[in-house]
């Protein structure tokens, strides 16, 4: 049988076992189809979209819920994916990369957005 782990326990169990913590990465394929299957039949009872807050909400679950500090939630979002892929300019808030930049309030809700350094919202 399959089972789940949600990610902000897997970080936290990585980070217990000593796993680097630039090893840890949360991404995802936004909008990427799932499906689930009756356990008894095998047979598929739905087709599902992956969100696009989901690393988001993977992030704010790490902090709040499993302990996790801000700054390690926030790095394996974000420098941890961009250096692993070789996203040179993405990754890091410094002075000539790319903008994407989110504000959050305390609840983790996106009070501003900025991509390809433009203001969205």
């Amino acid at each position: 049988m399959d089972e789940e782990i949600k990610p902000s326990v897997a970080l936290k169990l990585l980070l217990e076992s000593g796993v680097p913590i630039k090893h840890i990465t949360f991404t995802s394929d936004v909008c990427g189809s799932f499906s689930g299957f009756d356990p008894e039949s095998g047979k598929l009872i739905r087709i599902e979209m992956g969100l696009p807050d989901s690393i988001l909400r993977k992030i704010k679950e790490a902090v709040t819920e499993d302990g996790i500090p801000l700054e390690i939630a926030l790095r394996v979002a974000t420098s941890n994916p961009a250096d692993i892929l070789k996203l040179t300019g993405k990754g890091y808030f410094r002075e000539n990369l790319g903008a994407d930049i989110l504000i959050l309030d305390a609840d983790f809700k996106i009070v501003h957005l900025m991509a390809n350094g433009k203001m969205v919202k």
